[in-house]
């Protein structure tokens, strides 16, 4: 079976701020590019940050005084991780079924 990403819906929006930049962030640029959208403090996304690595989710390196985190898969390798977890939850994992749910709606 496929590995699957167990994220929250916050996390995901961390997931896709580091995907969308394509190269390692600070956590102080990370709360600050989402803190219009979110209205997180620096706490709350060095929390989040904190539970992504301990999920294996983000990995970080230390650069001076501050760490930068990057994802650990990608964008990618995420929506077929889901869309098989939906397919199997929702559709017996049969995309036909799917597709004849689309249809009929």
């Amino acid at each position: 079976m496929a590995e699957h990403f167990n994220l929250t819906d916050a996390e995901l929006t961390i997931m896709k701020e580091l995907w969308r930049t394509k190269t390692p962030m600070p956590s102080a640029e990370i709360a600050d590019h989402l803190h219009s959208e979110t209205g997180w403090s620096f706490s709350t996304v060095s929390t989040l940050l904190g539970r992504m690595v301990e999920k294996g989710s983000v990995g970080y390196e230390k650069r001076g005084k501050a760490y930068y985190y990057s994802p650990l898969f990608s964008e990618q390798v995420y929506r077929r991780s889901e869309l098989r977890q939906f397919l199997s939850k929702l559709y017996d994992g049969s995309v036909h079924k799917l597709l004849a749910e689309l249809v009929d709606n």
